[in-house]
């Protein structure tokens, strides 16, 4: 799988276009206690955190005992939604600002800070059957994977395309938009998608890509 930086400008606050800002939210309740005297630490996290947090749980582990460090990956919406409706989590990591806010906005989580940054990649399968070399070539391809409109990779996804058309042209997102096949839930979804020669090119995180 071959990847491309996305050649969009990135201008003033509207930076986070092309920027997926992974914010760490912790909960009301955090670090409940089992019957051994263990304490469970339970973390919701974005799909696209899945190896970075696995490598910490591990770490974290080792270095604190009597602590059970307990992972649930999905998309920041889906995770969303299971906290409010109840669900047991004591830390978020999401990659989008909004969902944050609405759960802000509910009362229903504590502190909230940017704990990393990522960016957009655009990646092609090795053949590379569309020929695609830069973000410009995007509308060569004609199986373009991206994610859901409520995913924060495919929102970002689109407001970055919806930029790239003041440079390469009006027609450019329509062209690029008319090609999709498939839109998934999670980044890893999307990824998959290239992984499996089932699409021409997909836009996922840089760190899905390097993963890869």
């Amino acid at each position: 799988m071959r990847e491309s930086r996305l050649d969009c400008p990135l201008t003033g606050a509207r930076r986070f276009v092309a920027l997926a800002l992974l914010s760490l939210l912790t909960l009301v309740g955090c670090g409940r206690a089992d019957v051994q005297d263990k304490t469970t630490l339970h973390i919701y996290a974005a799909s696209s955190l899945t190896e970075a947090f696995a490598e910490m749980e591990r770490d974290f582990e080792s270095l604190h005992r009597q602590t059970d460090v307990a992972l649930t990956f999905s998309g920041s919406q889906i995770l969303r939604l299971q906290i409010e409706q109840g669900a047991g989590a004591d830390i978020f990591a999401s990659a989008d600002p909004t969902h944050l806010q609405a759960l802000v906005d509910a009362g229903l989580v504590g502190e909230t800070r940017i704990c990393a940054h990522n960016e957009l990649a655009l990646i092609v399968p090795p053949a590379n059957p569309a020929g695609i070399e830069s973000f410009a070539d995007l509308g060569r391809a004609s199986r373009l994977v991206l994610g859901t409109a409520n995913v924060p990779v495919g929102s970002y996804a689109r407001q970055t395309i919806a930029r790239a058309a003041e440079r390469h042209g009006a027609k450019f997102k329509q062209n690029v938009l008319s090609s999709v096949v498939s839109e998934e839930s999670n980044v890893r979804l999307v990824r998959a998608k290239v992984e499996l020669g089932e699409a021409d090119a997909a836009i996922v995180y840089r760190t899905d890509a390097i993963s890869s």
